[in-house]
C-alpha cells in the first residue's frame, strides 16, 4: 500500500482532503521509491514519463472532482469524525440512498477514466470501508485487531489516501480455496466481495458505454446505419449495457442490512454481474474490430518522423 501520486497542496498537511482549489504538485523520483520500467531505472519526474503521466494526470483530475462546485456535494460528505469533507468512496452505507450515493460518486469517477482506470482508488476505499464495517470478527484472536482495523480505515479516509494491492495466489492454495468457495462463505467476504462488485459494476457500465459511444461513432463516421448487420452487432452492445445498469439497480432494490448496521447490495445479483461481464467483453472488443475493419489504423507519433532510422536497401 503507497500514499498517493498525487500531492495536491503544498503544505505539510498534503495529504489532507481540503475541498478548496490549490495547486497540483506532482512527485519526482527523488524518494526513498525505485521504479523500473523496460529493464531500466527511472529518473526524474514520473509525471512526465510517457508510461505514467496519462494515468497521473487523470487521477489528479479525479481528486480535483472533490473540491469542484458542481461535484463536490456528489463527492464529499461531512466526517462523523472530524467535521471534514471526506471521500463519498469511504462512506459506510446505512441505507439504500447512501447505497445510491455512492453509485453516483462512483460512476462520476468511473466516466472520467471511462472505466479503463481498473484501480482507482475508490475500488480500495471501498474494500477498506467493508472491511471496517465488519472489523468486530477480527476481535475473536484480539480485540486489539477490529481497533487497528477501524483506526486504519479512519486514518486513509480523514487523508484520503490512495491504496493499492496485489492479489497473488500461491499454486499450493489454489486447491483449498477451490474448497472453501464451495463452502458459505465468511460474513465479511460477502460484504466486501459484494461492496467492492458494486464498485467494479459502476466501472464496467463505463466502460461499455464508452465502447458503445466508440462503436456508434464509427458506424456514423463510416455510414454503416443501415446495414443490417451492424445494427444487430450493436444492438448487441446495447444489450449489455441495459443488462449491467439492469442488474446494478436491481441490486440496490434488493440491498439488505447486515448484523453490523451495513447496507450491502444484493450478493447473488452483484455476483451474477461479474460473471456475465468478462464473458461478453471479448464480443464486444470483437464487434469494435468488426465494424472497424480496414478503418482502424496505428497513427505513429509526432517523434516517430523525427527518429533516425538505419537506411536499408529496397533490395534487402
Amino acid at each position: 500500500m503507497f500514499r498517493s501520486l498525487i500531492s495536491r497542496h503544498s503544505d505539510n498537511k498534503e495529504l489532507r482532503l481540503k475541498i478548496r482549489e490549490k495547486p497540483r504538485k506532482f512527485p519526482q523520483t527523488n524518494t526513498p521509491i525505485s521504479v523500473w520500467f523496460n529493464g531500466e531505472k527511472l529518473h526524474g519526474k514520473l509525471s512526465e514519463h510517457i508510461a505514467f503521466k496519462g494515468v497521473i494526470a487523470t487521477q489528479a483530475e479525479m481528486y480535483d472532482m472533490q473540491w469542484k462546485g458542481e461535484f463536490r456535494e456528489q463527492m464529499t460528505y461531512i466526517s462523523p469524525a472530524s467535521g471534514d469533507p471526506v471521500g463519498v468512496s469511504f462512506l459506510q452505507p446505512r441505507s439504500k440512498e447512501d447505497l445510491i450515493r455512492r453509485r453516483i460518486m462512483m460512476s462520476l469517477w468511473a466516466e472520467m477514466h471511462h472505466g479503463f482506470l481498473g484501480r482507482a482508488p475508490d475500488y480500495m476505499n471501498t474494500a477498506l470501508m467493508a472491511f471496517s464495517s465488519a472489523a468486530e470478527l477480527l476481535s475473536e484472536q484480539d480485540p486489539r485487531y477490529a481497533d487497528n482495523m477501524r483506526n486504519y480505515y479512519i486514518y486513509c479516509r480523514e487523508n484520503d489516501i490512495t491504496l493499492s494491492h496485489a492479489f497473488v495466489q500461491p499454486h499450493i492454495g489454489r486447491f483449498s480455496t477451490c474448497l472453501q468457495t464451495l463452502e458459505e462463505p465468511d460474513a465479511a467476504k460477502v460484504i466486501e466481495k459484494s461492496e467492492v462488485t458494486h464498485q467494479i459494476l459502476c466501472r464496467t457500465i463505463a466502460k461499455t458505454e464508452f465502447l458503445l459511444g466508440t462503436i456508434e461513432y464509427i458506424v456514423s463516421v463510416l455510414g454503416l446505419n443501415s446495414h443490417a448487420h451492424i445494427i444487430e452487432k450493436v444492438s448487441e452492445v446495447i444489450t449489455v449495457l441495459e443488462t449491467m445498469k439492469s442488474l446494478l439497480l436491481a441490486a440496490e432494490e434488493k440491498a439488505f442490512t447486515d448484523s453490523w448496521g451495513t447496507v450491502i447490495p444484493d450478493p447473488d445479483i452483484m455476483f451474477t454481474a461479474n460473471f456475465i461481464f468478462p464473458r461478453v467483453y471479448p464480443r464486444i472488443i470483437e464487434i469494435l474490430q468488426l465494424i472497424g475493419a480496414s478503418g482502424l489504423i496505428m497513427l505513429p507519433r509526432e517523434e516517430d518522423f523525427y527518429a533516425e532510422y538505419p537506411m536499408t536497401s529496397i533490395n534487402t
